[in-house]
């Protein structure tokens, strides 16, 4: 069963992270994101965070983050967990989902690649597609420690479109701002 719990999803997803990612993570979740939790048997073995963003002229869920209890790996819940995600943001207007990882996270790559995402290193994209469209995609997603992307459906027509996108005021509350204060708190001494 999946079900909707910001909250419980966080609790999960934190079981794995670095406060470090703990911060980007809890703001997404505060700037309308989304959580969902996975529960087989009575156990809560996984949660993904997701939002929306965009204009009138495209609308692109970003899947954030995607967790399953080691334990429970390899039996189809993460897809579960991604199919879910991306259905609740296709209700709110997403035509193109996204997703971001490291090069050496093989897992995550194959998790995507099955369900018809395409993988390209962020260079890839900038030849294909351009910086414009690149540094939305960064920016939306707070993409920036990662050098794999991935994207559902690769169109370049409809990825075109994100260079007009305004994403500057998200940006600042999902990725800035909670880095500034990350920094803020990681500098103190006490």
């Amino acid at each position: 069963m999946v079900y909707e719990d910001e909250t419980r999803a966080l609790k999960l997803i934190s079981e794995e992270l670095s406060k470090y990612h703990q911060v980007f993570v809890r703001a997404a979740i505060e700037n309308n994101g989304l959580g969902l939790v996975l529960r087989v048997n009575g156990v809560d073995v996984g949660s993904v965070i997701g939002y929306s963003t965009g204009d009138h002229r495209v609308t692109v869920g970003v899947i954030y983050y995607v967790y399953v209890r080691r334990g429970y790996w390899n039996r189809g819940y993460g897809k579960v967990l991604v199919t879910s995600m991306e259905e609740l943001l296709e209700g709110r207007g997403s035509k193109i989902y996204v997703a971001s990882t490291s090069s050496n996270n093989i897992r995550s790559q194959k998790l995507f690649q099955s369900l018809g995402y395409e993988v390209l290193e962020w260079s890839e994209l900038v030849n294909k597609l351009g910086h414009d469209v690149v540094e939305v995609l960064e920016a939306i997603g707070c993409m920036y420690d990662d050098d794999m992307i991935m994207i559902k459906p690769y169109n370049k027509t409809l990825l075109s479109k994100l260079k007009n996108v305004e994403y500057r005021s998200l940006w600042y509350k999902t990725c800035y701002k909670p880095w500034l204060e990350y920094r803020r708190h990681a500098n103190m001494k006490f």
